[in-house]
């Protein structure tokens, strides 16, 4: 069959690169896989993207008393946002060029008062930010990020679940042989957000007494308490993100694709 007339044909580009361009190819996303492992929520896109420009030259812009063309500068915005520029030859009126990007990207939300125990399980209360497909979710191994601000305006930064030998956390479901009313659901309405906590823990406080509620809680907040100094009353000044275990991959035999989380909305950045 001969083709359409006007229509676009759409060949892979990696088979018109050259040896050196595929390698120059391969070495960026390389070193963007390094960022998307690293940069797994807002504030760690910002701290990296921040340490990328400045080892190219960029400086805060505080610290110039003057600007001229040329000049590398940035400023950023609660640790979250970041905007970068050099300098032009031609005064702003005469127009600027800008490129944006985000580095949001779907995940579960700590609430302010996370901490419970059901069942003699210990969980995170949480919301979910994004247009996310709960099921996703569920039964992965899930990282614990952000920052706790103490009652002395000392921040605490938390990491959990990316460091070999770290625990994760989860989501659970029901076993599929228990779950035939939920599989006749349609499947925006098998899964309640409202039911997606997050386990954390199932061990009693050592040496609590038998009549003492919620003990499970009780050790969780130990546990907290020492690794990181912080309070109950604490997660009242945090932003806590949970999102999925585990570092970028290449995806195929032939290497050709990547696999990670985030990769959709932070490529853009």
């Amino acid at each position: 069959m001969s083709d359409i007339a006007g229509t676009v044909k759409r060949e892979n580009a990696v088979g018109r690169l050259s040896a050196q361009e595929a390698a120059e190819c391969a070495a960026y996303a390389e070193d963007y896989v390094g960022y998307l492992g690293i940069a797994k929520t807002e504030r760690r896109a910002y701290a990296e993207a921040v340490r990328r420009i400045e080892a190219v030259g960029f400086r805060e812009l505080s610290t110039f008393e003057t600007l001229k063309p040329g000049d590398k500068v940035y400023r950023g915005y609660h640790g979250k946002t970041l905007m970068a520029a050099v300098i032009g030859q031609e005064p702003v009126a005469n127009g600027i060029n800008v490129i944006g990007g985000h580095t949001d990207a779907p995940r579960i939300d700590l609430k302010p008062v996370p901490i419970c125990e059901k069942g003699g399980l210990a969980y995170f209360d949480t919301h979910y930010y994004g247009g996310i497909k709960k099921f996703h979710w569920l039964v992965h191994p899930l990282a614990l990020y952000g920052v706790i601000v103490k009652p002395d305006g000392t921040k605490v930064e938390v990491a959990i679940g990316d460091e070999p030998g770290d625990p994760v956390f989860q989501i659970t479901d029901i076993l599929p042989h228990f779950g035939a009313e939920q599989s006749g659901k349609k499947v925006s309405e098998a899964f309640d957000p409202e039911d997606m906590d997050v386990l954390i823990g199932s061990a009693p406080e050592p040496g609590a007494d038998k009549d003492v509620k919620e003990t499970v809680k009780r050790n969780i907040l130990r546990l907290l308490a020492e690794r990181y100094g912080v309070t109950e009353e604490d997660f009242l000044s945090a932003e806590l993100e949970l999102v999925p275990a585990g570092m970028p991959r290449d995806l195929g035999l032939d290497r050709s694709m990547i696999t990670g989380y985030g990769h959709d909305d932070r490529v853009c950045a």
